[in-house]
C-alpha cells in the first residue's frame, strides 16, 4: 500500500499560489508524515505532495472556508498511485 499526503494552505480571495504558499504545503505534508513514521509507517511508502493553495476543499471567501482549507488529505493506494 502507498499512502499519499497532500498539503494544503488556504488563499485570500483574489490571490494565486505564491513559492512560499507551497513551501508551507510541503511542510504540512512533511510534517504528517513524520507523524506516521514515528508511529510504524514504513516511510518508503509515503510520498508527499505540496498543492499549495491550488486545491481548496471549500470557500476561500470565509474565515471558516479558509481554515478548512489549510489541511492535509490522506490517500491510501494498492500498488502505485495516479
Amino acid at each position: 500500500m502507498v499512502i499519499k499526503i497532500e498539503g494544503n494552505v488556504s488563499l485570500t480571495p483574489g490571490n494565486t499560489s505564491t513559492e512560499f504558499d507551497y513551501e508551507l504545503s510541503r511542510m504540512r505534508a512533511q510534517h504528517a508524515k513524520e507523524y506516521m513514521v514515528e508511529h510504524g509507517i514504513d516511510e518508503q511508502r509515503i510520498i508527499i505532495v505540496a498543492n499549495g493553495g491550488d486545491k481548496p476543499i471549500t470557500t476561500n471567501e470565509t474565515a471558516e472556508g479558509r481554515r478548512a482549507n489549510r489541511n492535509c488529505i490522506i490517500s491510501f493506494y494498492q500498488g502505485e498511485t495516479e
